[in-house]
């Protein structure tokens, strides 16, 4: 039985992991579900420019935008977190997209841009672009390009992506989680902080507008595993944020730990996992609210609370929480978790946060879909009060 019981918590752990990872180092991820907003936890939130909200891949609606070919795109303003693409030496674009047509004769698709006016140049590019041949990736204030054989057919999701890894000086292209190739590229990134991104449009030379439907980008800051791509590509129904979260915040006085927040709506929604770190870049699980309902058109309000009474070691109060030894992981952790809104209330499970340096307790909230997809809110810092 003990032989059974450690197996089964072996591959629980693993499916735990993997679905984290495919988080990890994500720096933009736009599920498109009824909003072009940021699910990444980095709040670079895109501004919608005459697209329209249409079907995705599983037919469900206002869960994909269609481009019109003419003017339609979505802009993503520069940030210091999708600068981290040209400081870290790795990046992966990653979307589902329906061709419709090419644009006028250049025959383009644009996925994702960063265009540079003075120089008359994308700093990092992603199309599917018949005419180099299948896939373009480009990067740094040059011509130096990449491209990759693909024979496209209109009227198709597929789900494209595209790695960079400075390591390995290598570029892959991969369609529906399959590799179809993998070329030596060299390039130098230049930090760019204050261009704007583009989706459905290059301005790479003259305008080029996309001409069909693009879902579920992704932008991380490292080059995704053959392994992740497929897991990506497989993904069925809603593996979106299903929530729009409103304002966040956390609360410290005395013992007790207060989080607040509001989701705007919700679909499909399971649960939300409360987070804590001391320096704000490890976190550990503190507690869990699930939903009230799973699905709302109107904003509901939740309450999370921690009561570190017995914890209270040498007057740190919740600060001793993220001081504890990770051996200590029999004590009890007394909470009241509870929803403003509906009145519903449920224990939390408790958790120890691994040693950190004395100071602030950041707060991020991890929303979990049906399907156990994952995705966060952004990280916020408690406020300590008197």
């Amino acid at each position: 039985m003990k032989r059974i019981f450690a197996l089964l918590f072996l591959v629980l752990s693993v499916q735990s992991l993997r679905a984290q990872a495919i988080n990890d180092s994500l720096l933009l991820y736009l599920p498109f579900n009824g909003n072009a907003n940021d699910a990444s936890g980095n709040d670079n939130n895109g501004i919608v420019h005459n697209a329209a909200l249409t079907a995705d891949r599983n037919n469900t609606a206002n869960a994909a935008y269609d481009f019109n070919g003419t003017g339609a795109y979505i802009e993503i303003p520069a940030s210091p977190s999708l600068s981290k693409i040209y400081t870290s030496g790795e990046v992966t674009i990653a979307a589902w997209i329906n061709i419709r047509n090419w644009y006028n004769n250049w025959n383009v698709f644009a996925v994702f841009e960063q265009y540079d006016p003075n120089n008359d140049w994308g700093s990092v590019l992603l199309e599917a672009n018949w005419a180099s041949g299948g896939i373009l990736f480009e990067s740094g204030y040059n011509t130096n390009y990449i491209g990759c054989d693909y024979p496209w057919n209109f009227n198709e999701w597929h789900h494209l992506a595209a790695t960079y890894s400075k390591l390995t000086d290598t570029a892959k292209f991969y369609v529906d989680g399959n590799l179809i190739g993998s070329k030596e590229y060299h390039e130098v990134f230049s930090s760019d902080t204050v261009n704007t991104y583009a989706i459905g449009r290059s301005l790479s030379g003259p305008d080029e507008y996309s001409d069909g439907m693009i879902d579920e980008v992704r932008i991380y800051n490292r080059a995704l595993k053959d392994t992740e791509l497929q897991a990506l590509s497989l993904i069925t129904g809603d593996s979106g944020l299903p929530v729009t979260f409103g304002n966040v915040a956390a609360v410290i006085k005395g013992n007790a730990l207060q989080v607040n927040f509001t989701c705007l709506t919700e679909k499909n929604n399971d649960r939300f996992v409360i987070e804590a770190s001391s320096d704000g870049k490890l976190f550990k699980e503190i507690g869990t609210l699930k939903s009230g309902t799973g699905n709302s058109d109107t904003p509901v309000q939740y309450s999370f609370s921690l009561n570190m009474t017995s914890l209270s070691v040498a007057g740190f109060g919740l600060l001793a929480m993220l001081l504890l030894p990770v051996c200590k992981r029999n004590r009890h952790l007394p909470a009241v978790v509870f929803f403003v809104s509906t009145f519903i209330s449920c224990t939390k499970t408790s958790g120890e946060i691994q040693r950190g340096m004395p100071g602030n307790i950041y707060i991020r909230i991890a929303q979990v879909d049906k399907d156990g997809t994952k995705a966060y809110s952004k990280i916020i810092q408690a406020i300590k009060e008197q």
